[in-house]
């Protein structure tokens, strides 16, 4: 079976005219998901394990957090956040730890950028 296709933090959007003082925040949404209930949610919680936790629903890791938004039988929906000079090395790092620990068998990530917050 090959592989899903590995997501890459878009450079223009995180160095884009919003953001040319990277003075803003910038924040990539993961809908991970798998068909068999509970398994999404089970392989994210395990890798949030690893990074120190912030609060309930929150964990930091360097320059990045990640923040769960909701969750339902087959899919769990974190918010991937960074701000300042480093942000795209920081976002990149947690996209692909993310990737590396959760997409096995039928998972998948559907990624979404939003929009920089000054």
């Amino acid at each position: 079976m090959p592989s899903a296709p590995r997501y890459t933090i878009d450079l223009e959007w995180v160095w884009g005219p919003e953001n040319r003082h990277l003075e803003g925040i910038a924040t990539v949404r993961a809908t991970v998901s798998d068909p068999a209930a509970g398994l999404a949610a089970q392989k994210t919680r395990t890798w949030l394990k690893r990074l120190r936790r912030d609060d309930e629903t929150s964990w930091i890791s360097g320059g990045w957090a990640a923040s769960i938004r909701q969750q339902d039988a087959v899919s769990i929906v974190l918010d991937l956040t960074s701000g300042g000079q480093d942000v795209a090395e920081s976002l990149s790092d947690a996209v692909e730890q993310l990737q590396d620990a959760v997409l096995t068998g039928a998972t998948t990530i559907r990624w979404e950028p939003q929009p920089i917050r000054l």
